[in-house]
């Protein structure tokens, strides 16, 4: 009888952890665009009133991109930023504590052309510099 008192006592904790441990979260869209706006959110209670980084990796090879977003979370642990999806075949979402997000980028045709014939009239240094311009603030890149 002790012994099922101690495995069920177990049980009981087991579950208890593993509720604590999936308290944070990661909400992004299930469909993703390529140049579309996205809202990125991160709520965990325990971390109210913090600012965290949630890492979103590209699928590039040898070396994916990683960008890096920080989110100031309110008296709820809650908070929101604003991302604009690059033309990458899928994105990894993670946070402290939470579940990785992973979600396939779409690219509509008539952006396919747009972005040829981008690329055939600017250089990659231009491209760079336009992109760097036009970032908002809470957004880092890093590689």
């Amino acid at each position: 009888m002790e012994r099922f008192k101690r495995a069920l006592l177990a049980l009981v904790f087991g579950m208890m952890t593993g509720a604590v441990v999936a308290q944070a979260q990661i909400l992004v869209p299930d469909q993703l665009t390529a140049g579309a706006w996205i809202d990125v959110t991160y709520s965990d209670a325990s971390k109210a009133g913090q600012t965290v980084k949630i890492r979103i990796n590209s699928d590039a090879f040898p070396v994916p991109d990683e960008i890096e977003l920080e989110i100031l979370l309110d008296s709820s642990g809650s908070g929101t930023v604003r991302w604009q999806v690059p033309g990458w075949g899928w994105a990894a979402f993670n946070a402290p504590d939470a579940p990785e997000e992973v979600r396939f980028i779409g690219v509509l045709r008539r952006d396919i052309a747009t972005v040829r014939s981008f690329r055939n009239t600017k250089s990659s240094e231009a491209l760079a510099e336009e992109l760097e311009s036009t970032r908002p603030q809470n957004i880092r890149l890093t590689r």
